[in-house]
């Protein structure tokens, strides 16, 4: 088996029969598999819970227009304080 980068295809074949290691490898990581069938399609992905659960949230957090609406005006603030910051350096 090839080493694993965060985020890698591999055929359905290959992660039939290296999926213990698998399952081990993207649980202790952030990295993901992406199984794809003999066609070259992909139709799964294969995530760590801590993953999956930092997509869900950051979905949630996006769903939130007002919060997001005060996110952006806060980076905003802060990108603009930097800009002055460097430009009086």
């Amino acid at each position: 088996m090839s080493t694993h980068t965060a985020f890698q295809s591999m055929p359905a074949e290959q992660v039939q029969s290296n999926l213990l290691s698998l399952l081990g490898q993207v649980a202790a990581n952030t990295g993901r598999v992406e199984i794809v069938d003999p066609t070259g399609q992909c139709d799964c992905v294969l995530v760590s819970k801590k993953e999956l659960q930092g997509l869900e949230r950051a979905l949630e957090l996006l769903s939130r227009t007002e919060e997001v609406k005060l996110l952006s005006e806060r980076i905003a603030e802060y990108a603009a304080m930097d800009s002055t910051l460097s430009a009086s350096a």
